[in-house]
């Protein structure tokens, strides 16, 4: 399973307000906001505005008891009007804390936490979050969210949306990216027309419907980046991460209809969903999808028209290196020399 959705950040209605001792507070005003990352995973993220008395304060919520022993990670949106990076200048504001049955946030052994790494002002960033140090305890079956104020705010609005467990593919988060935009989305004569992954073996669906092939893999090497990047911020330094490593995937998209009105209207369907350039996504990931020309021999074999996209994405590599912060530099010398 490449993502399983933890919290939209739809609602207010889950969230409370806590002071440092669990009583209600009023310091951490919060709203939902129709403003939204690319990758939305509903329809509002959550806005919170924390005073100059929020130290210590902190939002949280319930869930039903979840297993994330089968995900490596976390993936959030974050956006904030003020950077957080954890310099002098910039301290980190928030950080993240998760709770179980057995162990609450920030209970004894329970000391797992990152804080949001801000870079930018004013845009939606994504964060990457590893859950390999997450006590068994709480990742066999976290129930509790916790955003907790690191330092008090300014007033400064931030939001989140999006909390995702993550195990990241390649093809599988293209596939279910590309089936989000298409599957059953259009209705042709009462009812939704399906899109579908094509594989042999796979019994045909009835017509009208989507058949999707993934013909091709290309690394694209043009489109790499750092070679490793700062993840994972907590009181004990962070990790360093390799660069993601970037890949073209090549789909044939193919109308199969009865008819040519059914026909074409799928195709007119499916240009306004992918267009010549759109950005499609799946588990908190947003990827670029564009129009390929048709110049393959098996194109004349199609019994129906036939289009082809490329999606940008990328694999995501899980180890890390823990980069822990300098507190003391010692210099010895041995100075010898002629009196």
């Amino acid at each position: 399973m490449p993502a399983q959705l933890i919290d939209s950040f739809d609602a207010t209605a889950p969230w409370s307000a806590r002071t440092p001792g669990a009583a209600p507070s009023a310091e951490i005003p919060f709203f939902s906001d129709p403003d939204l990352p690319p990758a939305a995973s509903g329809t509002a993220s959550l806005r919170f505005e924390p005073s100059a008395a929020s130290d210590g304060h902190f939002l949280t919520r319930t869930i039903a008891p979840t297993d994330l022993t089968a995900f490596p990670d976390l993936v959030l949106w974050h956006r904030s009007a003020a950077k957080a990076t954890g310099a002098v200048t910039a301290p980190f504001q928030v950080r993240l804390e998760l709770g179980s049955p057995a162990l609450p946030a920030g209970a004894v052994g329970n000391d797992w936490h990152r804080y949001l790494h801000i870079s930018n002002t004013g845009s939606w960033e994504h964060q990457r979050i590893a859950l390999d140090d997450l006590a068994p305890a709480v990742r066999s079956a976290v129930d509790t969210i916790v955003l907790r104020m690191a330092i008090a705010g300014t007033g400064a609005p931030l939001w989140v949306e999006g909390l995702y467990a993550s195990d990241p593919g390649i093809a599988q988060d293209a596939d279910a990216a590309l089936l989000a935009a298409l599957n059953a989305q259009l209705d042709l004569n009462g009812a939704s027309v399906p899109a579908a992954i094509d594989v042999p073996g796979l019994a045909p669906l009835t017509a009208p419907w989507i058949r999707l092939v993934q013909y091709d893999a290309v690394y694209a090497g043009k489109r790499a980046g750092a070679a490793q990047r700062k993840t994972d911020f907590t009181d004990d330094g962070h990790r360093l991460r390799d660069g993601a490593e970037p890949w073209d995937l090549y789909y044939r998209i193919d109308c199969v209809a009865a008819n040519r009105p059914d026909q074409a209207a799928m195709v007119d369907f499916i240009l306004s969903r992918l267009g010549l350039f759109s950005r499609i996504a799946a588990g908190g990931r947003v990827m670029r999808v564009e129009r390929v020309p048709n110049v393959h021999p098996d194109d004349a074999l199609s019994a129906g028209p036939l289009l082809r996209y490329r999606v940008q994405t990328w694999a995501e590599p899980n180890e890390s290196r823990p980069v822990m912060p300098v507190s003391e530099v010692s210099l010895d010398l041995d100075q010898t020399g002629a009196a």
